[in-house]
């Protein structure tokens, strides 16, 4: 069988994963959705977690379906200036503030 590349899109409100075959053509997608959450005026934030677990359940429908042993190479862009401080576990400190924030930028 042939190598594939999946190329993953973690956007404001969802992660997206494609698989690749090597001529560009589009084999499968999956998109699993997280919440995006407004709790003052000009200001979004997310659990850094439902990116976690969308981005596992996605890769685990486009592995699952394209076959995991196939994939050659990942490819992900995530949120511009959307990040997450996190501890020594790995684990999430608090909710990220989002690039759609009126203070970022």
């Amino acid at each position: 069988m042939d190598d594939v590349v999946i190329g993953i899109d973690a956007s404001t409100t969802a992660v997206k994963a494609i698989a690749f075959a090597r001529n560009g053509a589009e084999l499968f997608q999956a998109r699993e959705t997280y919440p995006l959450s407004n709790p003052a005026p000009g200001h979004f934030e997310q659990d850094a977690e439902h990116w976690w677990t969308a981005l596992l359940a996605a890769l685990k429908q486009v592995a699952g379906k394209v076959g995991g042993s196939r994939v050659v190479a990942i490819s992900i862009a995530h949120q511009r200036e959307t990040f997450t401080l996190i501890d020594a576990a790995g684990k999430p400190r608090h909710s990220s503030t989002c690039m759609a924030s009126s203070s970022i930028g």
